[in-house]
């Protein structure tokens, strides 16, 4: 029974995120767009590689035939910690300590996407 739940909770978080790094593209884009600074393409490439490992992670559950050998919750959870890591220094790299402007709006858009996930 417990295997059983364990497996549709992992069935659940790798459903949801093909959706979760489309957003993540949306709203790099809409960071980037809004920002006038230069390093802008470092930022966007940490995170495109974070979210290229994720979605590969993705393909690598959707093909496996024996889920239950691989930690999957565990390469879920690094996947999920990379991100944040990544959102954290792309915001410092995007939205200098002089830019308080630039901070509002990478709160309010950090909160909503994790009120918009928390209502899924």
């Amino acid at each position: 029974m417990d295997q059983r739940i364990k497996h549709e909770q992992l069935n659940l978080l790798f459903s949801g995120l093909p959706s979760s790094l489309v957003a993540t593209m949306v709203l790099l884009a809409l960071a980037i767009g809004l920002t006038d600074t230069g390093n802008a393409v470092l930022a966007c490439s940490a995170l495109l590689v974070v979210s290229a490992l994720r979605l590969g992670l993705w393909f690598a559950y959707g093909r496996s035939a024996r889920r239950e050998n691989v930690a999957w919750g565990d390469l879920f959870f690094v996947g999920c910690v990379a991100a944040g890591a990544a959102w954290g220094a792309t915001s410092i790299i995007l939205f200098p300590h002089e830019d308080i402007a630039g901070q509002a709006f990478l709160a309010f858009l950090l909160s909503g996407v994790q009120r918009a996930v928390s209502l899924r």
